[in-house]
């Protein structure tokens, strides 16, 4: 365990120093040493310590089929200057508000999932910068937030934040861009934190897509730009992806793609991208205008 523990912490070292904010940090490594799933138990971190605010955190592949028995699930509020989960590794929120603090300083791996499980679930990444996830952020309580609390954040990967209830929320404090191959799915709320309207720049996927129970998911209170794709299906004829008219969606440079379900607009949307029609409905309240290229 211990020669794992060194490769992981050097492995961390080198990423963080390549961004900078790394002096004065320790590591902390979950191993489960104390034998529970608690975070907020000593023994079940190497070195042993509950991670502080100047802590980064590693959860290593956890569970079945691995090394370490059990993943961790929060049982208090954290804040921890960066994580960084691993293949097969899960950190189950629960209850509780998790806060990341330094610049682009979250990093999900392939197969790694950062779980936000109940209606009090709360994610803040404060620190601004590019967040990479490879895996999942799985919204999965009703109510549970992931906030992106800074002006210059991006989400960046190949993986997917992921909604199973409208009132999940994915909140921006002043600018979130959403690129590379990375999706946001499933049911929740695009919103601002507070204020006045934020931007959200889809260069990626937006994909209201769920078989069986069907998925609204909305953009509220936002101004909305990029060149990505909002998708719906193929999945329930009754996937709803929703524009309402708190948002601002003028030179929208992007591309709705309709396999089925409903595409409510009640903001003015004016686009140069295509409109890719297969089955669906289109419900407009207000000006909307697809200029194909």
């Amino acid at each position: 365990m211990k020669s794992r523990f060194l490769l992981t912490t050097l492995a961390v070292v080198g990423l963080f120093m390549i961004g900078g904010t790394v002096a004065n940090a320790a590591i902390k490594t979950w191993d489960r040493g104390a034998g529970t799933n608690d975070t907020n138990t000593g023994g079940n971190w190497n070195p042993d310590g509950v991670p502080s605010t100047t802590d980064f955190v590693v959860i290593p592949p956890c569970g079945t089929n691995t090394d370490i028995s059990g993943c961790p699930t929060m049982n208090a509020a954290h804040t921890w200057l960066g994580l960084r989960i691993e293949k097969e590794g899960t950190l189950t929120v629960g209850a509780n508000t998790l806060t990341v603090t330094s610049a682009g300083s979250l990093f999900i791996e392939d197969a790694g999932s950062l779980s936000l499980n109940s209606a009090t679930s709360v994610a803040v990444l404060s620190g601004g910068g590019v967040y990479v996830v490879d895996g999942l952020v799985d919204l999965t309580g009703a109510g549970a937030k992931v906030q992106f609390t800074t002006a210059d954040a991006v989400l960046s990967g190949n993986g997917r934040i992921r909604g199973s209830d409208e009132t999940a929320k994915l909140e921006i404090g002043s600018g979130l861009r959403f690129t590379n191959r990375a999706v946001i799915e499933g049911a929740l709320e695009i919103d601002k934190v507070s204020g006045t309207e934020p931007t959200f720049i889809n260069d990626g996927l937006v994909h209201a897509n769920r078989s069986g129970t069907p998925f609204i998911l909305t953009l509220d209170d936002v101004a909305v730009r990029g060149h990505g794709e909002f998708r719906i299906g193929p999945g329930n004829s009754s996937d709803e992806m929703y524009f309402t008219s708190a948002v601002t969606a003028t030179q929208l440079d992007a591309d709705f793609a309709m396999y089925t379900g409903i595409l409510d607009i009640d903001a003015d949307v004016v686009t140069a991208g295509r409109l890719y029609f297969v089955d669906g409905v289109i419900e407009v309240a207000q000006g909307v205008v697809f200029i194909s290229n």
